[in-house]
């Protein structure tokens, strides 16, 4: 890069602002209009991520739900064979099998069985495993976005501090501006 030129990274990359043209004030003006707008990038980017950990564990908590719900249809001891509920009110096998595959899950611990075909042959102590397993990927995501939404309080402060810094300098100038005016008269 030349003399002229002040560096600005970005989420697509390395740019620079071509300062040839330009006096101090609007080059600076320039250089902090980039960071703002590099600092509002990030935070959009921040909360689609935070979002998108909130869906996953809505959609985990599904899971949950449902594996409860089948859970009560098994007998107490840990080898415990299903037993079909007398009435259509309980959780079927198929709202279940529809939830794990919305929740994209893969492996519930049931071996060579496909997560997202439950099905009456398992025992009580694969469903317990399996919510064990959901409860620990809930835990982990919730920790993880905790860890997100603490990010994206700072990324919000340092966007407001840009846009902060922007408008200074723009009153600032206007303010050299009037007094240089108020000078002439």
């Amino acid at each position: 890069m030349g003399d002229n030129t002040i560096p600005n990274i970005n989420a697509s990359g390395l740019n620079a602002i071509n300062t040839a043209s330009m006096d101090i004030e609007t080059a600076l003006l320039a250089v902090q209009g980039k960071r703002a707008e590099l600092m509002e990038t990030q935070l959009r980017d921040q909360i689609a991520g935070v979002q998108a950990k909130n869906e996953q564990i809505s959609k985990l908590n599904n899971v949950l739900s449902n594996l409860t719900g089948i859970l009560a249809n098994y007998a107490t001891d840990a080898n415990g064979s299903y037993t079909a509920p007398s009435s259509a009110t309980g959780v079927t096998g198929a709202s279940l099998n529809k939830e794990i595959t919305a929740a994209g899950l893969t492996d519930l611990g049931w071996g060579g069985t496909n997560p997202a075909n439950w099905n009456k042959d398992l025992k009580r102590n694969d469903i317990d495993a399996a919510v064990t397993k959901v409860k620990g990927q809930i835990d982990s995501l919730a920790n993880s976005q905790q860890m997100d939404t603490l990010r994206l309080q700072s990324l919000s402060a340092k966007r407001n501090e840009a846009f902060e810094q922007m408008t200074n300098w723009i009153k600032k100038m206007q303010d050299v501006r009037n007094n240089i005016l108020g000078n002439m008269r």
